[in-house]
């Protein structure tokens, strides 16, 4: 419990954080001004500040510390989520979430390598199953919370709220008894800090203009050569971020990682095509379709911890794997009839698809803390998070093309539902056929019996 709890109740303050601010977008642009384009990037600049330092970060917190880097991160979202109850303009918005998304990559990195190191090996699907379960609860409550906060006292009560939230898991953090610094005494490689945090930069940047060509052929030259040079400076650093040549020939962890990517660039467009599906389609308001899309987040909440503890006494590959499945036949359900099921079989399949995920999420962490030296946790962490970031932005990518094929020029709101319709059912049913190689890919892991 000591480790647990505080370490559930910062991720949930976080998540659900993360997802509020979404719902509060339109009230914070009323309230500060500011550009469609500056807008888009308070959730864009957090998103790509937390993919972008996740592998840095994980060097750092070999060298200092997992408690206390874990702590001095809960200070950094408290602070900063004080800040914004105060900020004056968007410049200022995203500037200070830029930083808490440094703070929130350091906790997400710690919490993980503390779990592996702190909590024995028999039950350690049970605490994943519990971190994941406590990840989705905010997921889940973030949106139908935040809006009813935003609607009684604006919206900066979100981050009014969630600091508590982060101070008491701050305060319970100080019982978790011992600390771990598998890299104490040794440097970090700042040139290559900044080559790793240009390169991913460089790739998620290079999705979101999937659709402009020449940005596209710039930004994939860039990503190339600084990938490149970042490789090169890893094998000839004293000090690496990370050991490229025991990465690449560890199998589990590269397939393990894979499949994570793959398990989000499926599942995350989901809740933004459905949303508008729902509403520009089916006509639901927006707290029906709310409602509607906090389904898969329920059933993974509640689902979670049992398949934490199933996942340590059962092989958490096959488990992983079964839930990919799961995943692919929700969506491949959704892809054939999201605009024409009933309300009743469209929550039955989001709930099909909340269930994929958490037979896949805590397993899959299982599997990757497994198979690396306890001295590698805080790394495969923070490569879990860096690759789980960029399946996210792969996923919106692709919904990206498909509007811009299907819709041209014209605004979701006044485009024909024939349209939307045929954008969602192409995206879905690629992410369907994605999730199949998942499945398979995910089953690589598995050792098999030879008779």
């Amino acid at each position: 419990m000591d480790f647990v709890f505080p370490i559930c109740l910062a991720n949930f303050a976080v998540l659900f954080m993360v997802a509020a601010v979404g719902v509060a977008l339109p009230a914070m642009q009323q309230d500060l001004g500011g550009s469609a384009v500056e807008l888009s990037w308070v959730a864009g600049a957090y998103t790509l500040a937390l993919a972008m330092v996740f592998v840095p970060v994980a060097r750092v917190v070999d060298i200092w510390g997992y408690r206390r880097l874990f702590r001095l991160a809960l200070l950094g979202l408290a602070t900063t989520g004080a800040i914004l109850t105060v900020s004056p303009n968007l410049p200022f918005v995203i500037a200070v979430r830029v930083v808490q998304a440094v703070a929130g990559a350091t906790a997400n990195t710690a919490s993980l390598a503390m779990l592996a190191v702190g909590v024995d090996s028999h039950r350690r699907g049970a605490a994943m199953g519990w971190l994941t379960a406590a990840l989705y609860a905010g997921l889940a409550l973030g949106p139908l919370a935040g809006g009813v906060l935003v609607e009684l006292w604006g919206w900066r009560s979100i981050f009014a709220v969630s600091v508590p939230l982060v101070v008491a898991a701050w305060a319970f953090s100080a019982r978790i008894p011992g600390e771990w610094r598998p890299r104490a005494g040794q440097g970090l490689d700042v040139l290559g800090a900044v080559l790793c945090a240009g390169a991913v930069a460089a790739w998620l940047l290079a999705l979101a203009a999937v659709d402009q060509p020449q940005r596209l052929g710039q930004l994939l030259v860039t990503a190339v050569l600084l990938s490149w040079w970042f490789v090169r400076r890893m094998t000839h650093s004293p000090d690496p971020l990370v050991d490229v040549a025991a990465v690449a020939s560890n199998r589990i962890l590269v397939f393990s990682l894979v499949a994570t990517a793959i398990n989000y660039a499926s599942t995350f467009c989901v809740g933004f095509l459905v949303s508008i599906v729902a509403q520009a389609v089916r006509g639901l308001s927006p707290t029906q379709a709310g409602m509607l899309l906090a389904v898969p987040p329920v059933v993974q909440t509640l689902g979670s911890p049992w398949v934490g503890r199933m996942a340590d006494r059962l092989p958490a590959p096959w488990i992983a794997s079964a839930g990919m499945a799961v995943g692919a036949v929700s969506l491949a359900l959704l892809a054939q009839g999201a605009a024409s099921l009933s309300l009743l079989g469209l929550t039955g399949v989001l709930g099909l698809q909340g269930l994929g995920f958490a037979l896949f999420a805590s397993p899959n962490m299982t599997v990757i803390l497994g198979a690396v030296e306890p001295r590698a946790y805080a790394l495969a962490s923070s490569l879990t998070g860096a690759m789980r970031t960029m399946g996210m932005a792969a996923s919106m990518a692709g919904i990206a093309v498909a509007f811009r094929a299907f819709l041209g020029e014209a605004p979701v709101h006044a485009a024909a539902p024939e349209a939307l319709v045929g954008s969602m059912a192409t995206v879905l049913g690629g992410a369907a056929f994605l999730s199949v190689l998942g499945v398979g890919l995910s089953l690589g892991r598995v050792r098999w019996r030879r008779g």
